[in-house]
């Protein structure tokens, strides 16, 4: 168990696979009796978040979260202290009270988490379909953006949208005639594009 009387999550991305806190359960379990407690850009597979609080006005904040696979439920309000959930993913959150702005309840689309892969995809980028993951460019906006320069995503690894041109072999953002001349030398094995 966690015991504090403030954090702020906005500095670090951790990753809370199949944890699980004492007593009342989830993948990390927060007491305070302090005001605000901020998380933000988390993702909790397998165990979700237990908060209790003592304390009517202290507040948990869940922002641009992934909360996803945690039984019975992803998020467990215990005590007197609100729940306030934002452009969060949580799995059985549609409905609850502390549901809030710019949530989601749609499968996460990770990367292969049996494997501990939480990354999110998208199979088809940059097409926009239904192999894009709800969570990306679903953050809360007025946040800062992902470092590819693109909206914040939900979850603890933002999905990179830096897009490769295609036929520029030599990576200099440009198609000329070096990168058909570099192609060329490597399939007649001349060269190992390794070297250039």
């Amino acid at each position: 168990m966690i015991k504090f009387n403030r954090i702020n999550k906005s500095e670090t991305l951790p990753l809370f696979d199949s944890n699980t806190a004492a007593s009342v359960g989830g993948g990390i379990s927060l007491a305070t009796d302090a005001s605000p407690i901020i998380q933000r850009n988390n993702t909790f597979y397998g165990g979700g978040v237990a908060f209790y609080s003592d304390n009517p006005t202290a507040t948990l904040n869940i922002l641009n979260e992934i909360i996803w696979n945690s039984t019975p439920q992803g998020v467990s309000p215990v005590g007197v202290g609100p729940v306030i959930a934002t452009y969060s993913d949580i799995e059985g959150g549609t409905g609850e009270s502390w549901f809030g702005t710019g949530c989601i309840d749609l499968d996460p689309l990770f990367a292969d988490p049996p494997s501990g892969d939480f990354h999110l995809t998208w199979l088809s980028f940059p097409i926009p379909d239904a192999t894009k993951s709800p969570c990306i460019d679903a953050g809360d906006p007025t946040t800062p953006l992902d470092p590819d320069g693109t909206r914040a995503d939900m979850g603890a690894f933002y999905f990179e949208q830096q897009t490769v041109l295609l036929g520029d072999v030599s990576g200099d953002g440009r198609i000329t005639a070096y990168d058909a001349s570099l192609l060329l030398r490597h399939v007649v094995g001349l060269i190992e594009l390794s070297e250039h």
